[in-house]
């Protein structure tokens, strides 16, 4: 029985927290004094902010949300990436219609709105010809943990000064205050603040390989998640979860436990994740208007839908296949998860200190180095074989699900606080399910147990290595440039970041 999981990774939209200074927003002299160095984030009537897709790493252009005080352009990983303005450029003040999102490392975020996108001029101007109006919700999953955070915290803050024009209580006028953190009407000065509604979402699992989901009426055939709504007034979270299901699906569960929680500002949401237990055995009666299908689906299934992608596109004479949330939504990262739990009736997954003598783990890493060849030109692959990782300095790690390799990462120590993670794979078959995420967490904690600081690594720069550098993007390594004995290299990206 697989009675419990965690996320394998933060969601999307909750990786990283922004400077929240009440202070700050108290403080109208110290806003004006930093605003010409302040960013300021965009966006249009439709939330849409300039974002540069993801893509090739190239050198950061001014504008673009990053490591502040980078004292030259560098290359950039292909995390997708959100294009800021500069205060300066917008106006000689904060507008009274800016927001505070607040400050991280040194650098103060704000956000504003404009009525129209060619105001702002063409996304390209706002600091990237390569620049496109685009979604959070579209986009959110290929953001880095700053940009996702800004972006979030924007869209929030500023919708819901859009809705609270009038006073709740008396329906005078209101004006913004505290930088935009709280609303005050003109009759008696009540003051409101932002607003958020709690949304239960559930993983509903049978305990072993199946998991429930559903399809809205609106949405497309094939397209299924998890379940969720609202929490009423007077509701606890753990009772919103047993009605809700209840009701969306006509079935009782149980061994409700809590996952993670992620802001989804479409308009004011605030997610919080759960898994439970339910029979599978017991029919099935979806809400009529609400709920178009549900079914049971095995973990195998889900498997092979994280494998081919998202949206993969069919034609009419195909079945539509399964499709899964995007990459911005919890959703996604609740289904990764439990998709990343071992099938029932397999050993549980463990990661163990290799010493590299086994035929298996020697099989594995040959395969590693032929794809490294096949897509690397020699002068570029840095790939370790057997003897170049079977050194002192060198620890190696393999994840194993019962007697079969599923990953391999290892540490390689530069000196005495700077160690370089090298040899990560993951199975071919066992790619988009959490794997990797895992095995670079265990790295990392590794590396902190060991006594490290800093962390690099170097990966490849074309697209077959895109998968990677958004996963390191997501876990905090931003390129610095080359380190130890790396030259620059226009097939390889270098990342570091501190631990």
């Amino acid at each position: 029985m697989v009675s419990g999981f965690g996320l394998v990774r933060p969601p999307a939209l909750a990786s990283a927290t922004l400077g929240r200074d009440e202070a700050f927003r108290l403080d109208p002299e110290r806003q004006k004094e930093t605003w010409a160095t302040a960013r300021v984030v965009v966006l249009d009537t439709e939330g849409r902010a300039p974002i540069v897709p993801p893509g090739p790493p190239r050198a950061r252009r001014a504008g673009e949300v990053g490591r502040p005080g980078a004292a030259a352009p560098e290359a950039e990983a292909t995390a997708a990436r959100l294009v800021t303005r500069a205060g300066a450029d917008l106006a000689g003040a904060p507008p009274d219609d800016a927001v505070l999102l607040g400050e991280t490392d040194g650098t103060v975020y704000w956000a504003a709105r404009v009525d129209h996108p060619r105001e702002a001029g063409p996304a390209g101007e706002a600091g990237d010809e390569a620049a496109r109006w685009l979604s959070l919700a579209m986009i959110g999953g290929d953001l880095g943990p700053l940009d996702a955070a800004l972006l979030t915290t924007a869209i929030a803050l500023l919708t819901w000064h859009d809705r609270a024009r009038f006073c709740a209580r008396d329906g005078s006028p209101t004006r913004m205050a505290k930088a935009g953190w709280s609303r005050v009407c003109a009759a008696a000065r009540h003051e409101e603040f932002p607003r958020t509604d709690p949304a239960i979402i559930c993983l509903v699992h049978d305990g072993a390989d199946q998991v429930l989901l559903a399809r809205q009426a609106t949405w497309p055939a094939g397209r299924l998640s998890v379940l969720a709504g609202f929490v009423e007034a007077g509701e606890s979270l753990e009772a919103c979860v047993a009605r809700e299901i209840a009701e969306e699906v006509g079935v009782d569960v149980s061994d409700v436990r809590y996952l993670g929680s992620q802001a989804w500002p479409f308009p004011r949401s605030l997610m919080l994740a759960f898994h439970a237990v339910a029979d599978p055995e017991v029919p099935l009666w979806p809400a009529e208007g609400e709920i178009a299908e549900a079914r049971w689906v095995h973990r195998r299934e889900v498997r092979e839908a994280l494998g081919r992608g998202d949206w993969r596109r069919t034609t009419d004479d195909e079945p539509p296949p399964l499709l899964l949330p995007g990459g911005s939504s919890i959703a996604r990262t609740m289904i990764e998860s439990w998709a990343a739990v071992p099938p029932a009736g397999l050993l549980p997954r463990r990661i163990i200190v290799d010493d590299l003598t086994g035929p298996e783990v020697a099989a594995f890493l040959r395969e590693h180095i032929d794809e490294m060849r096949a897509v690397t030109p020699p002068h570029s692959k840095h790939a370790l074989d057997l003897p170049g990782l079977r050194v002192p300095e060198v620890t190696f790690w393999t994840m194993l699900e019962g007697d079969t390799i599923v990953a391999t990462g290892a540490l390689k120590a530069l000196d005495a606080e700077h160690a370089e993670v090298k040899s990560m794979r993951t199975h071919p078959a066992r790619k988009r399910q959490g794997i990797a995420t895992l095995m670079l967490e265990h790295l990392l904690a590794e590396a902190r147990r060991m006594g490290f600081r800093r962390l690099s690594l170097e990966t490849g720069s074309f697209a077959f290595f895109a998968p990677a550098r958004a996963l390191y993007a997501r876990h905090g390594f931003e390129a610095r440039g080359p380190f130890g004995d790396y030259q620059e290299d226009p097939n390889s990206v270098y990342l570091t970041r501190t631990i």
